[in-house]
């Protein structure tokens, strides 16, 4: 009687641990897929619509837009090309610019304006507007994605995380977050202007988007 007694409570005490295990494994699914969950939820600030009227709206056309500088880390091997450029101006506080990424080929996939821009000493916040490079024959149709990118800039290099947000798709890439390394460089000549509305001037081609879902 003794022996069945305790072999009884052998299997209660068994029950009862594999229940705290399950709970705890459920608990645990539960905290990684709200993890996940928020790695795809976007910013209420993401800016999916591209608007030419709003670069540099809130300064007047007297103001310089002062040059930054061009930063890139391309890898040239043969005829391919990786990597990203970003060329930065400041207006009155606002980062403008553009922004490329090269996947292989020799003209980049994808490209696009900054939209939102800050620097605050040297940390610069900005999000990039994008679609599929104009040197493709249906960039107007390719997915609009919204790059982030938040870290540090200096007079030789800017150093920070890159993050992409599929506008389409409405979901925040959780496998496209990386830190990224770009230094300055002299490959493209770049300048000042006198005002906004010389530097839209300048560079109409890079910011006409007439497809901008």
């Amino acid at each position: 009687m003794k022996n069945i007694l305790l072999f009884l409570l052998s299997i209660i005490s068994l029950l009862t641990s594999n229940q705290c295990k399950s709970n705890t494994d459920n608990k645990e699914t539960k905290k990684s897929f709200v993890q996940k969950e928020q790695k795809t939820t976007k910013s209420e600030n993401t800016t999916c619509k591209f608007s030419l009227e709003t670069l540099g709206s809130n300064s007047s056309n007297k103001s310089r837009v002062e040059l930054i500088g061009l930063y890139e880390n391309l890898n040239n091997t043969g005829d391919s090309t990786y990597g990203y450029t970003l060329s930065l101006w400041e207006l009155n506080g606002q980062i403008l610019g553009f922004f490329n990424l090269y996947e292989g080929g020799a003209e980049p996939t994808r490209s696009g304006a900054i939209v939102n821009g800050k620097r605050s000493n040297d940390i610069l916040n900005i999000e990039i507007w994008t679609k599929g490079s104009k040197a493709y024959k249906d960039w107007q149709q390719s997915d609009t994605y919204v790059f982030s990118f938040s870290g540090k800039l200096s007079n030789n290099e800017l150093i920070g995380n890159l993050s992409m947000f599929n506008c389409s798709s409405n979901t925040l890439d959780a496998d496209y977050d990386k830190e990224i390394k770009l230094s300055y460089s002299n490959m493209w000549e770049l300048e000042s202007f006198e005002n906004i509305k010389s530097w839209k001037e300048n560079y109409s081609y890079q910011l006409n988007f007439k497809d901008n879902k």
